[in-house]
């Protein structure tokens, strides 16, 4: 195998390639992360088995194109003494365009917990095919392995990020308290400090009310003053309206350019009680909006609807515990959007969850790391209303199911045996041939027979309920044996999940 030599990246020689969150510390990063612990004693921490979600590697790299398998000694920068090892996370899976392409977004470490940098085109120098060091790809589904030979990967750096719109959505309710909620600003304004006018940036702090600091703008210093304000200080009222703060996020994006990635970070310490509208009708003009969040559970917060939020957008959920964590979960936030690897490839073709399989192999280090994604007709993390088309054949005028629609009604007990708290309606259309009364009669028969199929095979029946329309709610025109057939469906929506 060729051998490399060891770089260490120092800080002055690559500035434009440094990680966003290095700027956080420019100047003096340990002078703020001390009058961070200064500010907040450890007892703010819980003990116990808590770890955080975030990695803080300051601007450590290390860069791999160059690596020396002798590890030399007269490299400074490397103790030898030391065995190398290297840690690897899927931080992101993206599935929108499935079944044609999946991304993921992956970052690699070494044991000094230093950021691993040109493993992959286009910083990649090595002689040897880069793919060799990415060498195992596996995408399995149903307990099926498919060994993913064709793929690529890419390494994304600041200077080659997507560009970004950002809304920061900060909790202000008094359970925050002052000291906090000014700790938040002062941390946020740190954090726009190093986003230039290639990113857009939003604040808008909530309790019951909504109140919008600044609008989509570029980062300039004069709309970054907006973000320091009073704290609390009585300005803000209490409760907490989650999901109207995300409602009203969603409007900050209409003048967003097309090219620009839509990002909300939701910071919260409590949990929604005051919200007119409810979390899965934000969640679906989030999914339809092509909007990604980022969710900070502060303390005790909700975490389950805060992990529910990230996850239906394919965003990150993180939970800390202490006023000490806000610089560094920020940064992390902004490491993970500017400098990962974009690995595509071709899936295998499954309605049902998928696991990513990745092996990472350097010299003698290996790494192995996994994330999922659910491709199922009906997932834990889709909001109630979520609705599935089937088109479930049955005999001419009969409520008799055809052998050949047994694998879709297979793909929903699937989903339903995963998720067990998932709760069902059962709903049968007929197209126009026929009258009023005899096509919701036999829309209802099916459903019937649906529900049968579901309990006979291990569905519990208090979670399911049928309902017949007819042809009373057709999707298209009945125009055509083509259309007929499309509007001859069954549906499957959420009613509790």
């Amino acid at each position: 195998m060729k051998k490399f030599k060891i770089v260490i990246f120092k800080f002055n020689v690559v500035i434009i390639l440094i990680l966003p969150f290095l700027f956080l510390f420019s100047g003096c990063p340990h002078k703020i992360v001390k009058q961070l612990d200064d500010a907040f004693p450890d007892s703010l921490f819980q003990k116990g088995n808590y770890k955080p979600t975030y990695k803080t590697t300051f601007g450590n790299y290390l860069d791999f194109s160059k690596f020396n398998l002798s590890y030399s000694n007269k490299n400074q920068d490397i103790d030898s003494s030391k065995i190398f090892t290297i840690q690897s996370e899927i931080i992101a899976i993206k599935s929108t365009n499935y079944p044609d392409e999946i991304i993921i977004n992956v970052q690699v470490f070494d044991n000094e917990n230093r950021y691993i940098i040109g493993l992959a085109p286009p910083y990649y120098t090595g002689t040897e095919n880069y793919k060799s060091i990415w060498n195992i790809l596996t995408d399995s589904c149903n307990n099926e392995k498919a060994n993913i030979e064709d793929f690529s990967v890419t390494e994304i750096r600041e200077v080659t990020a997507d560009k970004h719109s950002i809304v920061f959505l900060l909790d202000h309710s008094p359970s925050m308290g002052h000291e906090k909620a000014k700790l938040l600003q002062q941390v946020v304004k740190k954090v726009t400090e190093v986003l230039d006018s290639n990113n857009l940036i939003s604040l808008i702090k909530f309790t019951q009310k909504i109140h919008h600091e600044l609008k989509l703008s570029p980062n300039i210093d004069s709309t970054r003053a907006k973000i320091i304000t009073d704290g609390l200080a009585g300005r803000y009222g209490s409760g907490t309206s989650i999901y109207d703060a995300l409602h009203s996020s969603i409007k900050e994006f209409e003048n967003s350019p097309k090219d620009y990635q839509k990002i909300i970070i939701l910071f919260t310490d409590g949990m929604d009680n005051t919200s007119k509208i409810n979390v899965d009708s934000v969640l679906k003009l989030l999914k339809s909006n092509n909007i990604t969040v980022y969710t900070i559970a502060f303390g005790f917060a909700e975490t389950n609807i805060m992990k529910k939020i990230a996850n239906y957008t394919e965003g990150r959920f993180y939970q800390i515990f202490s006023s000490k964590e806000f610089l560094y979960v920020f940064a992390d936030i902004f490491f993970k959007l500017k400098n990962y690897y974009k690995i595509k490839y071709k899936p295998p073709v499954c309605p049902s969850v998928h696991t990513v399989g990745l092996n990472i192999k350097i010299a003698d280090a290996v790494s192995y790391c996994e994330g999922t994604y659910d491709k199922s007709i009906l997932s834990q993390y889709d909001p109630i209303g979520t609705t599935a088309f089937l088109n479930i054949e049955f005999e001419y005028d009969k409520a008799e199911i055809l052998p050949q629609s047994i694998p879709l009604l297979n793909q929903v007990i699937d989903a339903l045996n995963r998720y067990p708290k998932m709760k069902i309606l059962i709903c049968g259309h007929t197209d126009n041939i026929g009258s009023d009364e005899y096509n919701l009669k036999l829309s209802k028969q099916r459903a019937k027979a649906v529900y049968d199929y579901l309990v006979k095979n291990g569905i519990n029946p208090d979670r399911l309920k049928t309902e017949g329309y007819g042809k009373t709610k057709p999707l298209v025109p009945n125009d055509s044996e083509e259309n007929r057939k499309i509007n001859r469906r069954t549906e499957f929506i959420i009613i509790e999940n």
